[in-house]
Parts: C-alpha cells; structure tokens; sequence
C-alpha cells in the first residue's frame, strides 16, 4: 500500500504475534514469535486482531493503534490503555510484497497471500495453544485476515483442542460466499460455532469498490476452488449460513469502503465500525476476568514461558 511506513509513536502492546519474516514483504515466519511486554503468560482471555492483505508492519501497526483509539474516545476511563492492552493480542502477518514505492501493484501477489493466511492459520493456532492460562479467545479481522481467522478456527474444530471461542467479528472478509454457504469448506465451521453459541458479527459494505472489482480476479488466480465474484464483505451474509440471525449478525456500513474499518482512516464510517467493533467485544470492561478452567471440555497444552516467549528480531 506504499512505501514501508515506522510504527506509530506511542504505540506498544503488551502482545505481539508476529508470523512475518520481514517487516515488509517476505515469507511466514514458522515458527512465529511473541512479542511486546509479553504478559500473556498469565491473561485468561485474549481479542486477536488480524489485519488484512497489502499491509506492512507500520501500516498493520497503524490500523491497531488507530482501533486502540477509537475505543479510548467511545469508552473513556472505563477503557484505559492499560486494560484495552490486557485484552488485545496484536498479530502480524506477511500478505504484502516488498516493492517500496510500486507496492500499490501488491495486488499481483494476491494469489500468493491467500496461501500464506492458510499457512499463517497453523502458526496462529500453536501459538494460541502455547499461552499457558488462556481460557477464552475472541477475534477481529480485516480483509484476508478474515479467511486466516477462518483457516485457524477451522483447524480448532479438526483437532478438538483450543481455549474457548466466545465471539467473532469480520470486517469487509475477502472470503468467498461459496465458502460459507451449503457444502462450502467452512459450512461445518460455522454450524459448529453456532452450536457453541459463539457470537458472530459481520461487518460488510456494498461500496467496497477492492471487493467489487478485484476480489474475482484474485480469487481466481489463487489456485482449485478459490475462483468466486461474491465475496461475504460485499454480499454480507445470508440466511443460508448457519447461526444467521441467531448466534450470527450483520451490519451493512453504508458508504464504507476497503480500508474504513479498523477507525485509522479518521472517517466517519470507519469510526462507527470501530465504535459497533467495541461494543460487541464489550471493550468499554475490558478489566473483566474469565474463569480459571477452560470451558466446553477443550483443553490447552502448557509450555515453558522461556522457549515460548522469544521476542522477534
């Protein structure tokens, strides 16, 4: 999306988990590292952000920060730094070339991201798995970041471990209907997860002009069974998806386009977003504990915080 941009100034979660080689550009980075003040070897609840495709670490970084923010303005006191810091987990991922200033035809690697969320899927899962106390996690994406959410609760479900999933928010998800619907790869996800009772929200908008026009052509030149015109944050959902209207809802945010989500952008429609985003993560008690014992039967495996907690280079 531009030349590789610094992290914002002020910037600094307490929770990193960085799958990228490179701060732009490069591989998935296996295994992936945590990183920041690492206190997450004693959180019991953990709301990962997934940023989307074509974002560098400052421009992925900016989108958290941004969304930081906009919780600090709709909530207040009750919503502090510190507590907003204890709830979120940062994760950074490799959907973007290394162009400098020709990065606005990242578009051509396309193809490649979607391969490398559903690769960066299985590090994220190993890493959820490696927090030694978590009882619950949530998550909130953008764009592809939504499909690798997908790829990793999908492979939750195969394996039957994982903390708890108690809500799910896609924001403009570059995933493919046909995915979702009837005999789609994530049909049995969400039909599980709706039996779980986990809450679902989906953000979506009809003036997404990236999804309108350039999701097609990427989706088709990302290999067998990717090829698709609709994608869920264009469409939003519909009432062949299992949970809609029950464990799943929907907002359409008029007038939004690709990157007037996270609230970074500073429009109106992207504040809203992320003010909807707050409120369905409850963010404004973001001091709230969950119980010690992990719940519906799913169990973690523990770790030695010293291997685990290795900070990224």
């Amino acid at each position: 999306m531009g030349k590789l941009k610094q992290r914002p100034t002020g910037y600094a979660p307490f929770l990193e988990l960085v799958f990228r080689q490179r701060r732009e550009g490069g591989g998935v980075l296996d295994p992936g590292k945590f990183g920041g003040s690492l206190d997450a070897q004693s959180r019991h609840t953990c709301l990962v952000m997934v940023h989307g495709f074509n974002n560098n670490d400052g421009e992925a970084a900016a989108a958290y920060d941004g969304f930081r923010q906009r919780q600090l303005e709709e909530f207040g006191a009750s919503a502090d730094i510190i507590a907003l810091n204890r709830r979120l987990g940062d994760a950074f991922w490799t959907g973007d070339a290394d162009w400098g200033w020709f990065d606005l035809v990242d578009f051509g690697v396309y193809s490649q991201a979607v391969g490398f969320a559903r690769r960066t899927a299985a590090e994220l899962r190993e890493m959820i798995l490696r927090l030694p106390d978590l009882v619950e996690v949530e998550f909130i994406g953008h764009s592809l970041g939504c499909r690798l959410i997908l790829e990793t609760l999908e492979l939750f479900r195969e394996h039957g471990d994982g903390p708890a999933v108690r809500r799910v928010c896609l924001m403009a998800a570059a995933v493919p209907m046909e995915m979702l619907e009837p005999g789609g790869r994530y049909t049995d996800l969400l039909a599980d997860l709706a039996g779980r009772g986990t809450r679902v929200l989906i953000l979506h908008s009809r003036q997404d002009t990236v999804l309108q026009y350039a999701f097609s052509l990427g989706q088709a030149m990302a290999g067998p069974g990717e090829r698709s015109s609709r994608a869920l944050g264009r469409e939003g959902p519909n009432p062949m998806l299992p949970g809609y209207r029950s464990t799943m809802d929907e907002q359409q945010m008029a007038g939004a386009n690709h990157g007037d989500y996270w609230g970074h952008s500073g429009t109106p429609v992207a504040r809203e977003s992320a003010r909807r985003a707050g409120h369905f993560f409850e963010l404004g008690t973001s001091g709230r504990e969950v119980g010690i014992s992990r719940s519906v039967g799913l169990a973690a495996r523990g770790f030695s915080s010293r291997e685990a907690f290795s900070r990224p280079s």
